[in-house]
């Protein structure tokens, strides 16, 4: 509240508690002298009327009773009463009270009350009493009285006080507009940088240094408005703009990332984060101008492409490596289609390493809906990178914000590894198994097992929790209980199962010793042995092919079979195939799904079906999106799921 209105609502304020003090004062001194007036009354009639009725002449009973019918007959009394001295009433008169109040309200008799008088007086003979004379007084001409004074001071208060309102609202407009004239205009002027309005004499006398000062104020704001307008663009670009690729910077983004999940207009949307897995030696093979121009041509394709789907995308730099694209109000297939595209796209725009091999990217993809912190949903991409880059494909890992076990996936890394850790010691992990039956020339039905975590009644897939023990360098003993439970399995139910071994367990060499002791157990029962199948990702053929080509070798010789999932999404690793013990090979990546996309699709078909022919290696493949993509796969020999 302004000081203009605190200083005249304080005012106010004294002024209605005068008025209502006068008034409450008024009505209560009018309300003394009109009780005194009634009970003087009652008691001068009383007086009178003893002394008349002890007169000698007047002691007849007949007599008396005239006298007092006209003493009440008069209205001035309530009641009029005479009682014989042996206190027999003799004659007694009352009238109703509230017949004289039709005028006055009943609240107001309640709230101001006046007492009702009342006279007694002896009547004698000579020296002898012969009686008692009781007059009560009628004090409805008193309320009549006070309420009509009551309503002519309460009608000059308000009249007064609205009065008073209305000088109120007339001061008011008269300060506002003079305040508006010499302040607020000038003030106005100075921000919006234009010139000075030109007022007469200060109509407040008090205003006349301020407008002067003001005045001076504007020259010298003026003379500063350029300085001042270079600087601010400068700290702008500083604030919210990458140096390199001029792209937003992380600051920007996650302010709009905080606004658009609060914007109840458009209550959802997409956000891809997009991480340079090799950024380290790419900055060593190549000088910094290389690398930036590359890093500004990856920026320029990431804004066309998503500026492709027809909404207000943003696209940010979050560090060094990660990109984030902000996609509101994008449906998922739309979503990912876009990010399918900026994924081909920035996988074609890949360096030379110092190794020989070119960069690589992780992609990550996740809706977020109205009312989530952005925690939660940056959260979620980086456990979709983690996912991807402890796979090793190229390809976009879409996390929805659908599950209960996605609430997990905040945790930090000191609670996963307290957690796998407690799975591990306690039996936690179980082994999910799951049929599928593959129809080609012969009809196959293997059974593929995965992980599970049980955790406080939650079960927890190993999609969800074997990325974080990649990363915390657990994944080893992770995929050893993999093994011992899939031996367990085919113990008691003597049929082919299919065990995944992560490319990163490989990499470890306390990794071999354990598996080795596992396979010379496997060795002496070779009717479980046969019913155990290996499968490994087809990337660890091209990144690690010695890792790969040892368990197969190890795990054949032990009469094992051994499996090699996602070719599909690892062309390279056509070329080192022959070199693997491998019983058969699998599709399981984006070719299933995108089969009809492209002439591309089917050349790398036609490759991997004459590859596997000539190995003498069936291929299986999971169920693709649709019957003519199934029709064309049967085609070339490719067993396909159900």
């Amino acid at each position: 509240m302004s000081l203009l209105k605190q200083l005249l609502l304080s005012v106010t304020v004294a002024i209605i508690v005068i008025m209502a003090g006068t008034l409450a004062f008024s009505v209560g001194s009018a309300r003394s002298y009109l009780s005194a007036q009634v009970q003087s009354e009652s008691e001068n009639a009383a007086s009178a009327q003893a002394i008349t009725l002890s007169q000698p002449g007047n002691q007849d009973p007949v007599i008396r009773e005239l006298l007092l019918m006209a003493l009440f007959d008069t209205g001035r009394f309530q009641a009029v009463q005479f009682a014989e001295a042996d206190g027999a009433v003799t004659f007694e008169r009352v009238r109703d009270s509230s017949a004289g109040q039709g005028i006055v309200p009943g609240w107001f008799t309640r709230v101001l009350p006046l007492s009702t008088p009342t006279a007694m007086r002896d009547v004698s003979d000579g020296w002898k009493q012969v009686g008692r004379l009781t007059v009560v007084g009628d004090n409805s001409y008193a309320y009549a009285s006070l309420w009509d004074s009551s309503v002519r001071q309460l009608v000059l208060v308000v009249v007064a006080g609205a009065l008073w309102a209305l000088l109120v609202v007339m001061l008011m407009r008269w300060l506002r507009r003079a305040l508006n004239e010499q302040v607020a205009q000038q003030v106005r002027a100075i921000a919006e940088g234009g010139p000075m309005p030109v007022s007469g004499q200060a109509p407040v006398q008090e205003l006349a240094s301020l407008v002067s000062e003001i005045s001076h104020v504007h020259q010298r704001v003026k003379a500063n408005v350029h300085e001042l307008d270079a600087r601010i663009e400068s700290l702008n670009l500083e604030l919210h703009q990458d140096a390199v690729t001029g792209l937003a910077n992380r600051k920007y983004i996650m302010n709009e990332l905080v606004r658009v999940l609060q914007d109840a207009q458009q209550p959802g949307g997409h956000v891809m984060l997009l991480r340079i897995r090799d950024l380290a030696s790419i900055n060593e093979a190549h000088n910094r101008q290389d690398v930036d121009a590359w890093l500004r041509e990856c920026a320029a394709e990431m804004k066309r492409l998503s500026s492709s789907a027809g909404i207000e995308s943003q696209v940010a730099r979050l560090n060094g490596s990660d990109f984030v694209i902000l996609m509101p109000g994008l449906a998922g297939p739309n979503a990912m289609r876009v990010a399918q595209d900026i994924c081909r796209k920035i996988r074609n725009l890949r360096l030379e390493l110092p190794d020989g091999g070119l960069s690589r990217w992780a992609f990550s993809l996740t809706d977020y809906e109205l009312g989530q912190s952005p925690g939660e949903v940056m959260s979620l991409l980086d456990h979709g990178l983690i996912r991807a880059e402890s796979a090793g494909h190229a390809d976009v890992e879409y996390s929805p914000q659908a599950g209960e076990a996605v609430l997990r996936i905040g945790a930090g890394e000191g609670q996963w590894r307290h957690l796998l850790r407690h799975a591990l010691d306690t039996q936690g992990l179980t082994l999910e198994v799951t049929d599928r039956t593959y129809e080609g020339a012969t009809s196959v039905t293997r059974s593929d097992a995965s992980l599970q975590l049980l955790n406080d009644g939650d079960v927890l897939p190993g999609s969800l929790f074997m990325p974080i023990a990649v990363r915390l360098n657990m994944s080893v003993e992770c995929d050893l209980r993999a093994i011992e439970l899939a031996t367990q399995w085919v113990a008691e139910n003597q049929r082919d199962v299919v065990v995944r071994v992560s490319v990163a367990s490989l990499q470890q060499a306390r990794f071999w010793p354990a598996l080795r002791a596992r396979l010379d157990v496997l060795g002496q029962q070779p009717e479980i042995a046969r019913h155990l199948v290996f499968e490994v990702d087809a990337f660890g053929l091209v990144a690690h092919t010695d890792s790969i080509v040892r368990l197969c070798a190890e795990v054949k010789s032990v009469g094992a079979g051994t499996g090699l999932r996602r070719l599909d999404a690892e062309p390279a690793a056509l070329s080192r195939l022959h070199v693997l013990a491998v019983d058969y090979v699998r599709l399981t990546g984006p070719l299933v799904h995108e089969l009809l996309d492209g002439v591309g699709n089917f050349e790398l078909l036609r490759a991997i079906q004459a590859t596997a022919k000539r190995l003498v290696l069936p291929v299986y493949a999971d169920a693709p999106a649709n019957e003519a993509a199934r029709m064309l796969l049967r085609e070339y020999d490719v067993c396909v799921s159900t």
